[in-house]
């Protein structure tokens, strides 16, 4: 006797490597959302946000953005404004809004991914994937963590803040 076959969704867990300060993981996401809500019904994915530093090495100062991407990736100033074209028109096909305005400087996200961490620890599930959105959406919220926690303290304040988030200089 053979068993009719499962008709429920496939479990699918996904882990989403990616820096807050990235404009193309910005699209990537979208694009993955997009693409699972096609799928709906057939898997029930879960997306987990995974750390990963594109500057590591960035000084709490930050960095003149075109100084930083001409010194790291060689490009002149008007590639770069081809750049930024591409990605606007590229995440406006998946429902992003690139808004390069404010975006003069880049800046280490360290404390973010810390932030990002505590709330996939602490949080109901998907707060973490939300607060990821909410920080790949912010010009300024990775500027400093405590201008992050700011930005972020409506979404937060139900956990209260631990203490390792506190310890770091004061928001420009």
């Amino acid at each position: 006797m053979t068993s009719a076959p499962s008709t429920s969704p496939t479990p699918l867990h996904i882990d989403f490597v990616s820096d807050v300060a990235c404009p193309w993981c910005a699209v990537g996401l979208w694009a993955l959302e997009r693409a699972l809500g096609q799928l709906q019904g057939q898997v029930t994915a879960t997306i987990h946000p995974q750390p990963f530093e594109l500057n590591p090495r960035m000084g709490p100062e930050g960095e003149d953005i075109t100084e930083h991407l001409g010194r790291k990736y060689g490009s002149t100033p008007e590639q770069q404004a081809q750049i930024r074209e591409t990605i606007r028109q590229r995440g406006a096909q998946e429902g992003f809004v690139f808004r390069a305005e404010g975006r003069g400087r880049i800046w280490n996200t360290f404390d973010a991914h810390r932030l990002l961490h505590w709330a996939s620890v602490e949080g109901a599930p998907g707060d973490a994937l939300a607060l990821k959105k909410a920080l790949l959406t912010s010009t300024r919220a990775v500027q400093r963590t405590r201008l992050t926690l700011l930005c972020c303290w409506q979404w937060c304040r139900p956990w209260g803040l631990p203490p390792c988030l506190w310890n770091a200089p004061a928001p420009c």
